[in-house]
């Protein structure tokens, strides 16, 4: 029997009909046609209500991924171990003072002056906190992780999302659904997430019996969008709508702040509203603009957590993940085992002022081409902005980077990138829809992506492609969004050379 990929793009219905494990690639044109309109007719009516500014469900094929149980395994448990280290680094942030993660990821000092604030407001007896600790109510994030080919495949985490906390749930979760209709759940194709599990989970987040505030004005939104009207059917609370510059507080010595958040609408005829919870999907300029008050009075009732925002969304906490492995395993927070797992499981990273940035300085001086083995990431953008890949600079440019990376510690405004080794792709066989005219199969390495909610579920997320980075989603880049299926057990691989 034929060695079958850990991953690979496959048609459900076509696998159903042969009993055997088809890919995407086997697929006739009338197939995807047929699939395709099944997949839309399920999620558009779904959709239609929230009215998306960008039209993603458009993007979801008539194919889903296959990922083996065993592989399946290993990235969970890399997510496991990653969402224990976080936990214990963020826990120690202000209090370690060995550790000192504040100078060796400084933030912007309106944010270490907020987080500061926070770690103050959730220390002490329960009693007294005005905010929970991290490990009691952190929200969500969300990899990327690229797959590595090898002996075995491996999963590469090469950044956390955390900044707008519902990207990927919904999306992945209508495609998953939609899958049922073309043969998931059947002949051991199990899917691995439970969609309805996950909305409650989110849900679960806020106190059903109060309206939400979503705070946002420049992200457009499209999973939260979903969110909205299913937080609205499963409630019967409204979610209201709000930008930065409609948040007021006032001085209220009821309050164990001494504050009250008030949303106050641009019209001056209405009645301003109490903010009692909230959730936001800001960008960090959006968040240097508002008040250092009212950020504080958001910390108490908002999620996701500041601490998700400014610390796990920014690309340098990966790095600190690594450099702390070692006390994680003195600390009894890791055993040797997991902390060889986890080391495995995240993409090398050099932050500047780290000891890794100057021995990456050192190869770099003995051997120039080092850089054609890297790539270099701003620590905060999203979306693949400001990303360039090694072998885009010469030689004396890379070097004059490396320097400045390597003389200290930088704050995001200082210009600050990380530098990553690049995965050795896994590339797979990818047929996209509406790209040609029949079914053509491509070359793309998958961009994978998981979700943590609260250290309490673990969702497998949206999975895309890349070719040098992500294919992007719009109606210019074609990309394609998928949800994925445990592969079956014992079940034969299709000839991929035999089309039906």
């Amino acid at each position: 029997m034929a060695t079958i990929p850990a991953v690979q793009q496959i048609s459900l219905s076509l696998s159903l009909e042969k009993n055997a494990i088809a890919q995407a690639a086997s697929a006739s044109s009338s197939r995807l046609e047929r699939d395709l309109k099944t997949i839309r007719d399920y999620v558009e009516p779904i959709v239609a209500p929230a009215q998306l500014p960008v039209p993603l469900d458009q993007r979801f094929p008539p194919f889903s991924i296959s990922v083996s149980r065993p592989f399946a395994k290993k990235i969970e448990s890399i997510h496991q171990l990653l969402d224990r280290a976080l936990v214990n680094i963020v826990e120690r942030w202000h209090t370690d003072l060995e550790a000192n993660f504040p100078s060796r990821m400084p933030l912007e000092p309106h944010e270490e002056d907020l987080l500061r604030w926070i770690s103050s407001q959730c220390s002490g007896d329960v009693a007294t906190r005005t905010i929970p600790r991290f490990s009691e109510r952190y929200g969500m994030w969300r990899t990327d992780f690229l797959i590595e080919k090898g002996h075995e495949a491996e999963a590469k985490i090469c950044e956390i999302n955390a900044r707008i906390p519902y990207n990927g749930f919904f999306m992945a979760g209508l495609h998953e659904e939609s899958s049922r209709l073309l043969g998931a759940g059947k002949l051991g194709f199990e899917i691995p997430n439970n969609y309805e599990v996950t909305k409650k989970t989110i849900i679960d987040c806020f106190d059903r019996s109060k309206p939400l505030y979503h705070i946002h004005k420049k992200w457009p939104g499209v999973d939260s969008r979903v969110f909205g009207c299913e937080y609205t059917h499963a409630t019967g609370q409204d979610i209201v709508h709000v930008e930065p510059s409609e948040l007021q507080i006032q001085q209220d010595e009821g309050s164990p702040t001494g504050w009250i958040l008030y949303f106050q609408p641009a019209d001056p005829t209405e009645k301003k509203q109490k903010i009692e919870q909230c959730t936001l999907e800001l960008f960090q300029e959006e968040l240097r603009d508002i008040e250092p008050q009212i950020l504080k009075q958001l910390a108490t009732c908002c999620v996701n957590d500041f601490r998700n925002i400014l610390l796990l969304h920014d690309k340098r906490i990966l790095g600190i993940v690594q450099e702390e492995i070692s006390n994680l395993v003195q600390q009894n927070i890791l055993d040797a085992n997991e902390a060889r797992v986890l080391h495995n499981g995240i993409a090398e990273t050099a932050i500047p002022g780290s000891k890794a940035m100057k021995q990456l300085l050192e190869k770099s001086h003995q051997d120039p081409l080092q850089r054609y083995k890297y790539i270099v990431k701003p620590v905060r953008d999203a979306s693949c902005n400001g990303i360039r890949l090694g072998e885009q600079f010469d030689k004396d440019e890379w070097i004059a980077l490396l320097e400045r990376f390597a003389s200290h510690p930088l704050q995001p405004s200082e210009d600050a990138y990380v530098v990553q080794k690049l995965a050795d792709h896994l590339w797979c066989d990818i047929v996209r829809h509406d790209v040609h005219a029949t079914p053509k199969v491509e070359n793309f390495h998958l961009i994978g992506s998981c979700h943590m909610i609260n250290s309490k579920l673990f969702v497998f997320g949206p999975w895309r492609i890349g070719h040098t980075i992500h294919v992007g989603l719009s109606s210019a880049g074609m990309g394609i969004v998928m949800s994925c299926v445990l592969r079956p057990d014992g079940l034969e691989q299709l000839d991929e050379r035999k089309e039906e």
